[in-house]
């Protein structure tokens, strides 16, 4: 069984720049373990989709800031996307889109591995 340590901080584009990699990690790490579930509609990974799931990334999007044109296009690529923790972000994203959700805790260390974080986020 997998307990996560919760944090309080909502992570959104508007406060992305001034969020350290850990807090973005655990912010990640958190949201993607306690959705348990890909975000997908069809065979396309979505930001967001009309279930209400939200990928890895698209969980750093709040719903005031996300739109449906956005989708298609990689991380980097969005218009007004912050610079900060980009590589960060596209492991997680990286690892929502190519794991099994089964396989998330295991390759959520690996990422943080690295990237020189800490995975206490994740306790089994």
């Amino acid at each position: 069984m997998i307990t996560l340590k919760t944090t309080n901080k909502m992570i959104t584009l508007k406060t992305l720049e001034q969020a350290t990699a850990q807090q973005v990690y655990n912010h990640v790490a958190t949201h993607l373990l306690t959705q348990n579930a890909k975000s997908i509609e069809g065979d396309a990974c979505m930001y967001h989709t009309s279930q209400g799931l939200k990928c890895a990334a698209g969980c750093l999007i709040g719903n005031d800031e996300y739109s449906i044109n956005m989708e298609n296009t990689p991380w980097p690529y969005l218009d007004g996307i912050p610079v900060a923790h980009t590589q960060l972000i596209q492991s997680l994203q990286n690892l929502h889109d190519c794991s099994s959700v089964a396989n998330w805790p295991d390759q959520l260390r690996k990422v943080a591995g690295w990237h020189n974080l800490n995975a206490d986020v994740i306790s089994q």
